[in-house]
């Protein structure tokens, strides 16, 4: 182990090109990086609308004629997925 009072001259170019380059990327971005603020984003209220199982089937084209009237049977039990409120 070194020294940790003592700094040679390479430890400080390290740090002096750390800097710079940290400095470089405020200019560039705008912002620091290294600010944990910069990498959120804002949690927008979800929007909650009701929806017909007929829309959700049709967006399904990549299912044979077959399969999405299965589908619809399926989801025609469980109407409370699809009223556009909030559940559990």
């Amino acid at each position: 182990m070194r020294d940790p009072k003592y700094l040679d001259n390479s430890d400080y170019l390290a740090m002096a090109e750390a800097l710079e380059v940290h400095r470089e990327e405020e200019q560039i971005f705008g912002r620091d990086l290294y600010d944990f603020d910069c990498h959120a984003s804002e949690i927008l209220d979800a929007k909650y609308e009701e929806v017909s199982t007929d829309e959700v089937i049709a967006q399904c084209t990549h299912l044979s004629p077959a399969q999405r009237e299965d589908l619809r049977k399926v989801l025609n039990d469980f109407p409370k997925l699809f009223n556009g409120t909030l559940g559990i």
